[in-house]
């Protein structure tokens, strides 16, 4: 068996030293060779990853507490990206070029959301398929309907007859 070329700890350290100057010196090649790296072995990553934070989990838990509470908006911001994705499949970018063809407005009664709010995704429950972008009055209003025309129908038939006998008097 040959000796290891690794064997002392002095070419332990040179090649240490080696390998993170060739790092520094090609960037693109050492991001290249972690991304592969990392495809070929996400589960691995992943188990080794969970493992640890299961192993830590109360130092885990604080240092995600501490994380959100320095960085409000970005957290923020990561959840609202991480549910767009999640739920409707949509990226950030998706989302706000549904906004604009809208013109930011609402599908149902053509206004803006008040202010601090923004249109929610309108969607049907039984298959998933998003159909617009509502306002949240409006949104509630078909969630309180659920979703259904009948209802909606006598509702629509409710307000007029009561707009009708208001004009007759």
């Amino acid at each position: 068996m040959s000796p290891s070329i690794l064997d002392t700890p002095e070419k332990r350290q040179r090649h240490a030293q080696h390998v993170k100057n060739w790092a520094h010196a090609n960037p693109e090649k050492r991001k290249a060779i972690t991304r592969r790296y990392q495809e070929r072995h996400r589960i691995e990553i992943r188990a080794r990853r969970f493992a640890r934070m299961q192993a830590n989990r109360e130092r885990h838990c604080e240092q995600q507490r501490r994380w959100r509470a320095e960085n409000r908006v970005r957290a923020r911001e990561i959840g609202r990206k991480h549910r767009l994705k999640k739920k409707f499949g949509l990226s950030l970018e998706d989302y706000e070029a549904m906004v604009g063809a809208q013109r930011g407005r609402c599908s149902i009664c053509c206004e803006p959301p008040r202010v601090g709010q923004r249109l929610a995704i309108d969607h049907d429950h039984a298959t998933g398929a998003r159909r617009g972008l509502l306002c949240r009055q409006c949104n509630t209003m078909l969630g309180k309907a659920r979703d259904s025309v009948a209802v909606l129908a006598r509702a629509m038939e409710y307000v007029l007859k009561y707009r009708t006998l208001a004009v007759a008097s």
